[in-house]
């Protein structure tokens, strides 16, 4: 499918313990990432996954993509907690 390489960090929200939680991979260089290639990765990690988008593309601070592996969410609730861990 000729994907070009990003950066993802696999988090894991709400664990109880060592084991459980909801998996959050967190892809830091989002930009320029299709739509087509955000399912892609979402289906290659088995969760929903969060992309971060630089302000150059978001049009802030940063801004947040969330796919899953048949279509791109307009919002996602443990996505911007992941996310939030990451960029602090």
């Amino acid at each position: 499918m000729g994907k070009s390489t990003k950066t993802a960090i696999h988090t894991n929200l709400f664990t109880n313990g060592l084991n459980g939680g909801n998996p959050c991979p967190v892809v830091l260089d989002g930009n320029g990432l299709t739509t087509e290639h955000g399912k892609h990765l979402a289906e290659t990690f088995g969760a929903e996954t969060i992309v971060i988008l630089n302000p150059k593309e978001a049009d802030s601070d940063f801004g947040l993509r969330y796919f899953v592996p048949k279509y791109e969410m307009e919002m996602c609730v443990h996505g911007p907690i992941a996310a939030t861990t990451i960029l602090k």
